[in-house]
């Protein structure tokens, strides 16, 4: 993708001209690509900068900042991923160290405050200890206790969730959270309920589509043709969010993925490939870089990391960890240019 073309996109974009461009002249991959672009650029709210305003019971600052960002989606659908990602900071924190020291700051700012952030923030704060418990592996790998556990603390959030709603009912984070809450815990009434009742209330949400949509893969129970009949709906919305568009590519990648368990490097680049063709996934960017490598593709690794660095340029974390990983993916070339060694990179680092 030409980057040039996504930041003329982006000011057609903002100055209302995108319904008049031909469709010869920019293809609806270049509309999702350029929102995702603009989307990126946003900054998100720094977790350390949460933890310090919690911990000093600055609680009307921390209020104000989570509804600033909430109205600032409600003006523009390119402010969706900042909300989100923003609201989900606190989650990171979800070691059991935490439940010392984190939630009991968060269960003193509920009760004297009982205010709409206080409810959204150990909502989330919950549901990233359930993630903890369950961890990243097949179920039936988890123990007992770590799934009693998980369903412990999606209950205690699944109730916060409902507070914060009862004070302001179209906050799309929430929504989407619980999406992946009754994903991870087989509830379908919960997903369904979610994604109804999240787009009636934020119509032109990507994120809460997006997030269906993955619950819906064959892994989860789904398949593809399920897949299939929500992305034809999906796309009617996508002239008000031309994030939609890129939903297209969701099948190619969902099957991509599957090859790439098995280890079929080649043909998973070329369905990664696919997807891509139709709009930008970060996710999709990342496995198709790893794909190249694991064949040994190295320019073409790198060219997928360069280009998920154009839409990190406004995370200097991100960035600093991407320069590592092109540095590792160029240390694997020489190497295998050397004498044929092949150096291993994990797929957690793409």
């Amino acid at each position: 993708m030409n980057f040039f073309r996504i930041i003329v996109v982006v000011l057609l974009m903002s100055s209302g001209w995108v319904n008049a461009i031909d469709d010869s002249l920019i293809s609806k991959a270049d509309l999702s690509n350029a929102a995702f672009q603009a989307e990126s650029a946003i900054l998100i709210w720094s977790p350390n900068d949460q933890l310090k305003l919690i911990a000093n019971k600055q609680y009307d600052e921390l209020e104000r900042k989570l509804i600033l960002l909430a109205d600032n989606f409600e003006m523009d659908n390119v402010h969706e991923w900042a909300l989100i990602s923003s609201s989900q900071q606190i989650a990171r924190f979800n070691k059991p160290s935490f439940i010392k020291t984190l939630l009991p700051m968060l269960d003193s700012w509920v009760e004297d405050t009982g205010s709409f952030s206080s409810y959204t923030f150990r909502g989330f704060w919950y549901s990233g200890m359930a993630n903890y418990y369950r961890g990243i592996g097949w179920i039936d790998s988890v123990s007992e206790e770590n799934i009693l556990q998980m369903r412990k603390n999606h209950k205690l959030a699944l109730a916060d969730f409902q507070s914060a709603l009862k004070i302001r009912a179209n906050f799309s984070p929430i929504y989407e959270r619980m999406i992946q809450i009754g994903q991870a815990s087989g509830d379908e009434d919960l997903k369904l309920s979610a994604l109804r009742t999240g787009l009636d209330e934020n119509p032109n949400s990507y994120w809460i589509r997006s997030k269906y949509l993955n619950s819906l893969t064959p892994r989860w129970g789904g398949s593809f043709d399920k897949m299939q009949q929500f992305i034809n709906e999906a796309i009617k919305k996508a002239d008000s969010n031309p994030r939609i568009w890129s939903l297209r590519g969701a099948v190619f990648a969902e099957k991509a993925f599957t090859e790439q368990l098995k280890k079929n490097y080649n043909e998973a680049s070329k369905l990664y490939a696919k997807a891509l063709g139709l709009g930008d996934k970060g996710r999709w960017i990342r496995q198709l870089a790893y794909s190249y490598f694991m064949l040994n593709e190295y320019d073409k690794s790198k060219n997928q990391i360069l280009k998920w660095r154009e839409y990190n340029k406004s995370s200097p974390w991100q960035t600093r960890r991407l320069e590592q990983l092109l540095a590792d993916i160029e240390r694997a070339e020489a190497l295998y240019d050397l004498d044929g060694t092949r150096m291993s990179i994990d797929l957690s680092k793409f």
